[in-house]
């Protein structure tokens, strides 16, 4: 009897405590930037996910990271730091930045013989419009740099005579007809790449020539070999570029250097750097780095030093104007559109600037437009670079284009998804109810029912 009855008990498990944990990847606390990276590839895979709210990005970043360690929060906090979830809140600039009108724009083009005038609007400011029509293809002028800044990954090459001081193209080796065509220097050991660069470079002797005991124009030369190491060391090529530029309008007598560059979009760096992600503690180091950085560059001119505040809109200014390293005066005044019109392409030789081509038909006052950022970028992408580089939120006809088919297809998937919720509903509501009936158990005065746990063992026997 005792046999026939074990047989047929069953031991169930009515429990909702973890089955044995199965071997997995052991869990990882992602980086921001491992976040940040994530969210980006699901857009590249799927633009559509552009629009996913938070909640959908969160766990589409989970499934194909299911290690990870996260919460929803955390996702949605990274996001907004790094700017790409867009709201009134996040910081622009765009309303503190200043300009003029650039002076002695004449010695660079003709506007009687251009296609083009400047002229100021309200809202963009400054900027160049169309005096006439202007067909697809037309190239609306050529121009060579104002200000030249050698490219800061090859400031070693150039220190070590392997690359041109002036545009720091790289050069493999110093042939005898270079030398012979005198490109090298006769001071130090630094060389041009060609006979038109060692004449448009007049800083060269006075920046640099003063270690070997020739006199300078008010530039310590020993300080400025210190400054260059300083800012190849952080990679700060704006604050070397700042350093150009002053010690370019210290040697220009005609004060014209001065007024062209103070002429341009104006916005002290300690503003830019509001928009910026960086956290507390990366604030502070970037902010010492600078103060160090400040020193060293009074120390190269120390007959006119400048205060902390003035060198900040030096830098300021000349990230938000310049291209391809280089100061434009006639492309400075060129406006941001995502859906340009007019194309810019640097020459082969960064000496020769760049060229502007008319991309497409453009009509008698409509103004010329160049993009800031890659044409290629998502919408997402686009407005965060432009926020934090240039303190704006881009509302050009494309950006308001995709902006609207972004809601349109938010509001579809979220109908889609209300639909299935009521459809799911609808097919539980017809199901037939279960009932069960349950004894109430009585108990005795004073004593609690005890809850029944679902980690206890049920034995129960089964009828055949």
């Amino acid at each position: 009897m005792s046999s026939d009855l074990s047989e047929d008990i069953q031991v169930l498990s009515l429990n909702d405590k973890e089955e044995e944990a199965k071997p997995q990847d052991e869990a990882i606390v992602p980086h921001v930037r491992q976040m940040v990276q994530a969210v980006i590839d699901l857009w590249k895979e799927d633009p559509d996910t552009e629009d996913a709210l938070i909640g959908e990005l969160y766990y589409l970043v989970k499934k194909k990271n299911p290690n990870w360690d996260f919460t929803e929060q955390q996702l949605e906090k990274t996001l907004k730091e790094h700017g790409f979830i867009v709201d009134q809140t996040l910081f622009t600039f765009a309303e503190q930045i200043t300009s003029t009108l650039t002076p002695n724009l004449s010695k660079i083009f003709n506007e009687e013989e251009t296609s083009f005038k400047v002229d100021f609007s309200e809202k963009s400011g400054k900027g160049l419009y169309a005096k006439r029509d202007i067909s697809k293809g037309e190239v609306l002028w050529k121009e060579e740099p104002f200000i030249m800044v050698p490219p800061i990954e090859l400031l070693r090459l150039v220190k070590h005579g392997k690359a041109c001081t002036y545009c720091g193209k790289p050069m493999v080796s110093m042939t005898t007809d270079r030398l012979l065509k005198g490109l090298d220097c006769n001071v130090c050991n630094e060389l041009w790449c060609s006979i038109g660069c060692k004449r448009k470079d007049l800083l060269h002797p006075q920046a640099k020539h003063g270690v070997y005991g020739i006199r300078t124009k008010g530039i310590n030369s020993k300080a400025w070999l210190a400054l260059e190491d300083f800012c190849i060391e952080n990679d700060w090529s704006s604050v070397y570029a700042a350093a150009i530029i002053y010690a370019r309008e210290l040697l220009d007598k005609s004060k014209s250097v001065y007024d062209q560059f103070h002429s341009m979009a104006k916005i002290s760096q300690t503003v830019r750097d509001q928009a910026s992600s960086l956290s507390e503690f990366e604030a502070s180091i970037h902010e010492g780095k600078l103060a160090e950085c400040h020193q060293l560059f009074n120390k190269c001119f120390p007959k006119k030093p400048i205060s902390y505040e003035t060198l900040m809109e030096y830098v300021g200014t000349y990230n938000i104007n310049n291209v391809d390293n280089c100061l434009f005066l006639v492309y400075a005044h060129l406006n941001h559109s995502c859906d340009r019109n007019v194309s810019i392409d640097l020459q082969p030789k960064r000496a020769d600037g760049l060229q502007v081509t008319a991309l497409r038909d453009i009509a008698a006052g409509e103004q010329l437009t160049t993009t800031y950022v890659s044409p290629t970028m998502s919408l997402q992408d686009r407005q965060r670079e432009l926020r934090l580089n240039w303190g704006f939120i881009c509302e050009c006809t494309r950006c308001v284009l995709e902006s609207k088919q972004r809601e349109k297809r938010r509001s579809s998937r979220n109908s889609t998804a209300e639909a299935d919720n009521r459809r799911k509903i609808r097919e539980m509501l017809k199901e037939e109810s279960v009932e069960f009936d349950i004894e109430e158990q009585k108990l005795e005065q004073g004593k609690r029912r005890r809850s029944v746990r679902f980690n206890e063992t049920v034995i129960a026997h089964s009828n055949k």
